[in-house]
């Protein structure tokens, strides 16, 4: 039971290495037909929620485990019924916390892209973030649709956003003690639509733009594990008893809202993007892997800094 709890706590903050793709870094004006645009950038996803369901598992784990366990040479310890119930609360948590991460996972990373203009105001792009695969499509209502060369008097862009986005949060393999104990496993699908306003800096974005509009998420969060017992206890009579965990098999839809400002700063074919996006997600009740169902609500911030370059010839003939 010792080493369970261990790798449970270490699956917990090994869910990190996952984010969702949510940041928004394009203008209101899309790619110019013919054109490619590629880039790379380091996005970050900071969550109240999933923060404030783990810090009271970390407390615990740090300061009453090993006091509890402390002496224990069998894999069948001798507990209290304060210990019992301590027990069951921190697992409680635990789980509570590994399905907080699975829904908004808390973590940074390197994310990859690249767009095509395919018609005048319609572009498309791709995007490697971490585990996931994600793909765009991005219409411009308003503004003109001209590279930096092709001079023009507008200055202001407006266009709408679908990306769509797959991952499977999976725990490491260096983690599969506690894999092959409950078999965790999660899925997630995410749909974002952005609505995005912004104003040139020079003509046709020759020194970027400054970006800002509101964008709304969905997400479906498919998670499940086996019915197993978790480990065996003495308690205070004598008796053996077994700690079990219950099967789940559960599907939950969650909506977020929210607002983004970006900047797009350089010079005709190489920028750098700095954005920020904050959303606020009520996520719902979520069947706990032991426990009641719980519930999670709060804010998500999306900070992004990343580099771009265009790749392509002007339209003007």
């Amino acid at each position: 039971m010792r080493n369970k709890i261990f790798y449970w706590a270490l699956a917990l903050i090994a869910l990190q290495s996952c984010i969702a793709p949510r940041s928004v870094i394009n203008s209101g004006k899309v790619t110019p037909k013919g054109n490619f645009a590629v880039g790379i950038q380091y996005s970050a996803n900071v969550s109240t929620a999933p923060l404030n369901s783990v810090k009271n598992v970390v407390k615990d784990n740090i300061d009453k485990l090993p006091a509890l366990l402390d002496n224990a040479s069998t894999d069948t310890v001798a507990l209290s019924a304060d210990s019992i119930q301590w027990l069951n609360d921190n697992l409680e948590n635990i789980g509570q916390g590994a399905i907080a991460y699975a829904a908004d996972p808390i973590g940074v990373g390197l994310e990859y892209y690249i767009r095509y203009g395919v018609i005048d105001r319609l572009d498309v792009g791709y995007k490697y973030a971490g585990k996931a695969h994600t793909f765009d499509v991005q219409y411009q209502f308003m503004g003109s649709t001209g590279n930096v060369d092709d001079l023009v008097s507008e200055r202001w862009y407006g266009s709408v956003g679908v990306q769509y986005s797959g991952q499977k949060v999976s725990i490491p393999t260096w983690l599969t003690p506690i894999q092959n104990t409950i078999d965790f496993d999660f899925k997630r699908r995410d749909v974002m639509v952005p609505v995005i306003f912004s104003r040139s800096f020079g003509n046709e974005e020759e020194y970027g733009s400054i970006s800002f509009g509101l964008v709304m998420n969905y997400t479906r969060l498919d998670y499940s594990t086996f019915n197993t017992d978790f480990g065996s206890y003495i308690d205070e009579n004598g008796q053996v008893d077994v700690l079990k965990i219950k099967a789940i098999n559960n599907t939950q839809n969650i909506f977020s809202y929210g607002g983004f400002v970006n900047l797009k700063l350089g010079y005709k074919y190489f920028y750098v993007l700095p954005s920020l996006a904050v959303y606020y997600q009520n996520y719902g009740s979520f069947q706990n892997i032991i426990g009641p169902n719980f519930q999670l609500k709060g804010m998500t911030f999306v900070p992004t800094i990343g580099l771009r370059a265009r790749i392509g010839k002007s339209s003007r003939q």
